[in-house]
């Protein structure tokens, strides 16, 4: 399912290239002195830049289990684990 902000641009903009089509706005804006689609062309291609240039997500634990086991996952404080195997409770 696509997220909320591709499918308002594919609406608004007519499709997902939303740096190229910033840097148009900001540069018709530019050229006719327009402050508000200079505006709007300037925050799509910041957008589009942190589109861009987001991190990679990286793989925090891996452990195999057997099957018929469970993995209790949880928020915990720096240098405690945050992933645990157990015994599923029947």
């Amino acid at each position: 399912m696509a997220r909320l902000g591709e499918k308002l641009t594919r609406r608004v903009l007519g499709g997902t290239d939303v740096g190229r089509a910033g840097l148009a706005r900001s540069f018709r804006g530019l050229r006719e002195g327009d402050r508000r689609e200079l505006a709007i062309g300037l925050v799509l291609t910041a957008i589009a830049y942190m589109r861009r240039t987001r991190s990679e997500k990286t793989l925090v634990y891996r452990q195999e289990i057997k099957e018929g086991r469970g993995v209790l996952v949880r928020n915990a404080k720096p240098g405690q684990p945050r992933a645990e195997v157990t015994n599923p409770v029947r």
